[in-house]
């Protein structure tokens, strides 16, 4: 769980198995064991902070996993960008049992803002200027649509969300725009990906090869050997 906080690719994964904590399965240890064993085969990739010049961009993308769960709630996940870089990343279960993908949508971008707003609140305090207003992403065109128009239309039972985004639209603090799934990195923290889609993505967010000399890279190396020499056969 603590190493969770430091890789976006394994928030996912970690969140479901937490959930089992106090009464786990078979099933659930045999899960335990797979991220084991993920995280042996990658105990040399970290995600990196690459310091970059320029006029600092700040930008986010959203993404929910509709009724996923057994109890029927959603999944939320959030990534922060500062020059595509990852400075922070979540991956939660929703509170209320959204009725539609689009409200799963909502729920999901309403979090995302807030995590967005503050990282910009914060480069203020720091007194760093942003290039632009920053950017809310989602694959959600349904999503969207209430995004531009005054009111909250005919989902009014999500008025406080709807009506929040758009005072923040209409102030200039945050953006949206659409971008397809296939690029949506926040994807990686809603729902099991295939072997190829989890390497695409946490290379997209910064998973780097860590060289085994370097003091950083033997540290990970050390501690998830561990894990490993730990694991029950």
């Amino acid at each position: 769980m603590l190493l969770s906080h430091l890789r976006a690719d394994l928030q996912y994964a970690v969140g479901r198995c937490s959930r089992k904590a106090q009464a786990p399965s078979v099933e659930d240890w045999a899960a335990v064991k797979k991220i084991g064993r993920y995280l042996r085969n990658t105990r040399h990739r970290e995600m990196l902070l690459v310091p970059k010049k320029g006029p600092w961009r700040l930008c986010a993308e959203s993404d929910a996993d509709w009724a996923g769960s057994i109890d029927r709630k959603s999944t939320s996940g959030c990534v922060v960008l500062l020059n595509q870089t990852l400075v922070h990343s979540d991956s939660r279960t929703q509170a209320s049992i959204a009725l539609s993908s689009c409200e799963a949508e909502l729920y999901g971008m309403m979090s995302t803002a807030v995590e967005l707003l503050f990282v910009r609140t914060w480069m203020e305090e720091q007194g760093q200027t942003l290039h632009g207003t920053p950017t809310l992403y989602t694959d959600s065109s349904s999503a969207i649509a209430p995004w531009s128009r005054r009111g909250p239309g005919r989902v009014k039972h999500l008025d406080i969300r709807i009506l929040a985004l758009q005072t923040w639209n209409r102030e200039n603090r945050l953006s949206l725009a659409k971008l397809p799934t296939a690029d949506n990195r926040a994807d990686i923290l809603t729902k099991p990906m295939t072997r190829e889609t989890l390497q695409r993505h946490a290379k997209n967010l910064g998973l780097t090869p860590v060289p085994d000399e370097g003091q950083t890279g033997e540290r990970t190396s050390k501690a998830v050997d561990h894990l490993s020499d730990t694991e029950p056969q």
